[in-house]
């Protein structure tokens, strides 16, 4: 399970840690593991084995982003792909999976308005500025009603 901050608690090292997004690099924000939250609540329990998966969540001036963590050749179940198609339909809300191992990812597919777009090839620095990017535009429509939200990690 994650710490605030987005590192992990548990001594196995086998989950996701997006604790290296900066987010602009000048703010507290931090991406939080949601169904680690969840499965430990509903366990009563402080840390989970999640098998290397995990749906974070960051949200910034009303705007939201949901990303999905699978390894390589993980399977979404249907119960996933359903809940993340109708995430990606509420208003400024973006959602991405990304799979790979625990702190590499190598794609990113994106799902906007219930529609799965193909995966495409990715690292660590190119998702970072993705989300970065994303960060921005959620920091700049939150201030300006002409700038319209976000509703997907851009384009490179």
């Amino acid at each position: 399970m994650s710490t605030p901050s987005g590192t992990q608690r548990c001594e196995c090292q086998c989950h996701w840690d997006m604790s290296w997004l900066r987010f602009g690099g000048d703010t507290t924000v931090s991406p939080m593991d949601v169904d680690g939250i969840l499965t430990s609540a509903e366990r009563g329990q402080a840390g989970d084995d999640f098998g290397g998966d995990g749906l974070f969540l960051v949200q910034r001036r009303a705007a939201f982003l949901f990303i999905e963590t699978k390894r390589v050749a993980e399977v979404l179940s249907l119960g996933q792909r359903i809940a993340l198609e109708h995430l990606s339909r509420l208003p400024k809300t973006a959602v991405v999976v990304i799979r790979g191992d625990n702190h590499h990812p190598e794609t990113m597919q994106s799902i906007v308005s219930g529609k799965w777009f193909e995966p495409e090839t990715i690292d660590c620095k190119l998702f970072e500025d993705r989300v970065d990017d994303w960060f921005i535009r959620a920091t700049v429509a939150a201030g300006n009603p002409q700038c319209p939200p976000p509703q997907a990690l851009p384009p490179l």
